[in-house]
């Protein structure tokens, strides 16, 4: 049993190597004839079958991983149909979430068509499957279940790829979201072509009691915080948290409990022998029918099916169910299972029901967890003191490279943290907040009294939590540890474990110490990187000497969802240890270029804020043609604008040359052809720059030949978003560079440039972070 979960884990993740998908139709030879072996060869021994097991065990997970992936991939909206006008219908799935722009949500699909008369309009399409849409500036109310008519705009799920930061196309491709856009709106013909068709039907889903489940939270519980925790803790909404909760939560390594986590199902598994066991005892004959552990098994198991029904059914309340099912039926049958054997079957199931679990971060921490508890446990030859505490510290520590394997930071107080919080939340806020849920058809009243007592519980709690992240120790984080050291620290902590004699015990800590004292790689003096990340329509860069860093420009903010600064420049900063930045420029006021300036002027230390715009911040200073300084050996200077320059907003942004003694590279903003002649007699000596971000986007109105001439570059960088309704950057543009001779390199092809301008003539070093890291789920 271990060993088959094992290899049919191992063959599910090959899948996340591979390039391109290897026909699943193939894979079914090796496991065919893996199976006949199997039954013609049993008097081979237990080590041949063995081997054979796991033949079958490997070929299965790659069969059906493999199958998965190729339904997905075929099911996504073919490219000739991105960007066009469509007419769809479909049933809302899942809850939609609620924002200040709109409403966000997922449609599943049963019919399409071109809303264009001059597209073949009631054409039909074949394209069926779940996208996700937004809905902007709407007052519409949308519930799970109903039957919409939407006139939409769709594009290939699509995300941005940049160091440290969240590979949304790979989570789109797990969630099986087929394409992702918006509902068109503001016209007449829009308001009638988008309807609601039909009301939920029947019996409603659960989905839909889920909504209303959240609905009423929020509607009867006076803090919005605490209504946010209890939406997350009863039905998986956890849309309503704030910034500052889960930075708190985050701090003190406590974000696991605001899931529907294993501990809670088990819980409510457990608190359902009670009343069965109490009924039993005033009512003895019913014994007879039915013996008290068989009745307190089947209504515990009954109960963890409905709490994992109102989380969604996530991956780790699926792993938490089937063990609670798998241990109930032990009971029922009276047969001793052993822990890993039940871990090990769960894991199986979980696999055979969704094969690309495997590729999301809650399957490794929902079954690593539970095997480092079973881990710690056994490993103990009597019970030692203090058990619980002891437990909760290993947990911790051998937890701690794994977190920062996937998140890049991790708490250190989370031990004293959980010790407080995994009582408070599973032993008092949980059930208090379930016999709420309970009592919602039966009194309201009653219902808001045990949500707001569980409310006061949750503001005691983040209180608590707020004390013990103010140490300085709450977070750290180990910038740049290659992935494979974090896993050997892993190893090492669970060698460290091993019962007291056990030989090489010591070799643990060699295990450990390569993440502790892993050199940073510095860069020389006289040297420097640039780093255009991918924001999308808009700009953001981060320039890197050996003790200094720059930002230039810091991409769109459309919401406080969707700020450029905290989704993509906070975690490419703490990715790279960044916690300082010596200089950042805004080149000028389009909010593509400076939305996420705000959250960085929040969160991170800042010297100096640089602006053509000198109102932006308070204590920011005019960008000015020749200012210049010098930081490790690398040269600055501003060339535009001049002081009085009376260009419009773009024509008036800072254009920055940065240079060594061999290399140099030209900042431009988004500056016209009115700047670039200006330019051309200020400057047109110094303009000449072997790397030059293409200005505006690689817009019609900028990119002179006579600009591109003079500066003559190597190399241009395009910062653009992946279908921009803007269509940067334009063809005769693109021709205009390709002429020239000079190789242009943008964000949509390859995500996040990274630039490395040596101190030597050596060739200037080149990263591609999406083509570094593009799976077969990417667009």
């Amino acid at each position: 049993m271990r060993l088959f979960s094992l290899f049919l884990l191992i063959g599910t993740l090959l899948i996340q190597i591979l390039n391109n998908l290897l026909p699943w139709q193939l894979l079914l030879i090796p496991l065919i004839l893996a199976m006949g072996l199997l039954y013609w060869c049993k008097c081979k021994g237990k080590v041949f079958n063995r081997f054979i097991l796991v033949a079958i065990a490997f070929f299965l997970g790659l069969s059906l991983a493999s199958y998965q992936a190729k339904q997905i991939l075929d099911s996504r909206i073919s490219p000739d149909l991105e960007g066009k006008d469509l007419i769809i219908q479909g049933k809302i799935n899942g809850i939609p979430s609620s924002k200040d722009d709109g409403i966000r949500f997922l449609i599943l699909v049963d019919s399409a068509e071109f809303a264009d008369q001059s597209v073949a309009k009631n054409t039909p399409i074949n394209f069926q499957g779940t996208i996700r849409l937004g809905w902007f500036r709407t007052a519409k109310e949308i519930k799970s279940g109903e039957l919409w008519q939407l006139r939409v705009k769709l594009k290939q799920p699509s995300g941005f790829m940049n160091p440290g930061g969240f590979d949304y196309e790979k989570w789109l491709f797990t969630q099986r979201i087929i394409a992702t856009g918006y509902v068109r709106d503001g016209k007449k013909i829009y308001t009638v072509q988008n309807k609601k068709l039909k009301d939920s039907e029947g019996l409603k889903t659960i989905d839909y009691w889920r909504q209303a489940i959240h609905s009423f939270i929020q509607e009867r519980v006076d803090t919005q915080s605490s209504a946010a925790v209890l939406s997350a803790l009863l039905v998986a909404v956890r849309d309503e948290l704030d910034e500052r909760q889960w930075n708190l939560l985050q701090a003190t390594g406590t974000s696991h409990l605001i899931a529907i986590s294993g501990l809670h199902i088990a819980v409510v598994a457990s608190f359902a022998f009670f009343p069965i066991m109490l009924l039993w005892r005033l009512f003895p004959r019913l014994n007879e029918a039915l013996p008290v552990h068989i009745a307190g098994a089947i209504v515990g198991t009954l109960f963890a099916i409905c709490y994992a029904m109102l989380a969604g059914f996530t991956l780790p309340t699926q792993r938490a169910l089937l063990m609670v099912i798998i241990g109930m039926w032990g009971l029922i049958s009276k047969r001793n299972y052993d822990a890993i054997t039940i871990l090990s079957f769960a894991l199986i199931l979980v696999l055979m029901w969704d094969p690309l679990a495997a590729m999301t971060i809650s399957f490794w921490l929902s079954f690593l967890a539970v095997f480092l508890i079973l881990y710690f446990i056994k490993r103990q030859k009597e019970k030692p003191r203090w058990m619980v505490i002891k437990l909760q510290i290993f947990l911790s520590l051998a937890m701690l490279p794994l977190t920062l394997l996937f998140f890049g930071s991790a708490s250190l107080t989370s031990p004293l943290a959980n010790l407080i919080a995994i009582p408070w939340v599973s032993l008092v806020i949980v059930p208090v907040s379930l016999v709420a849920l309970l009592m919602m058809p039966v009194s309201t009243f009653i219902a808001t009294q045990l949500l707001s007592f569980s409310a006061f519980m949750i503001d005691i709690l983040f209180k608590s939590l707020a004390l013990i992240s103010g140490s300085a120790l709450s977070m750290v984080s180990f910038t740049e540890v290659p992935d494979f050291l974090l896993i050997v620290a892993f190893l090492g902590l669970l060698v460290l474990i091993l019962p007291k004699g056990f030989p090489g015990r010591w070799l643990g800590i060699l295990l450990v110490l390569p993440i502790l004292f892993h050199p940073k790689e510095k860069l020389k003096e006289n040297e420097f990187t640039y780093t255009l990340l991918d924001v999308g329509q808009g700009y953001a860069s981060v320039l890197s000497t050996q003790n200094h860093t720059l930002i230039y420009d810091t991409g769109v903010k459309v919401s406080d969802t969707f700020d450029m600064g905290k989704l993509v420049l906070s975690p490419y900063l703490k990715s790279k240890g960044i916690k300082k930045i010596d200089t950042m420029m805004i080149s000028h006021e389009d909010i593509d270029h400076r939305g996420g300036a705000n959250y960085l002027y929040d969160n991170f230390d800042i010297d100096q804020i640089i602006s053509s715009d000198k109102s932006l911040f308070v204590d920011s200073t005019a960008c000015l043609a020749d200012q210049k300084w010098q930081w490790d050996g690398v040269n600055f200077e501003v060339f535009s604008p001049f002081a009085g320059f009376s260009g419009n907003d773009n024509n008036r942004s800072c254009v920055l040359k940065v240079w060594n003694q061999h290399h140099s590279l030209l900042l431009t903003g988004d500056i016209q052809k009115y700047a670039e002649r200006a330019l051309l007699k200020s400057h047109a000596k110094q303009l000449k720059s072997d790397v030059i971000s293409v200005p505006h986007h690689g817009s019609k109105t900028s990119s002179s030949k006579e600009f591109l001439t003079q500066v003559s570059p190597q190399i241009g960088l395009i910062s653009a978003g992946y279908r921009s309704r803007f269509g940067h950057p334009k063809p005769s543009i693109v021709k205009r560079y390709e002429d020239a001779g000079i190789e242009l390199l943008d964000t949509v092809n390859h995500g996040a440039i990274s630039l490395h301008f040596h101190a030597d003539k050596k060739a200037i070093g080149r990263e591609y972070y999406r083509l570094d890291n593009e799976g077969i789920w990417s667009r």
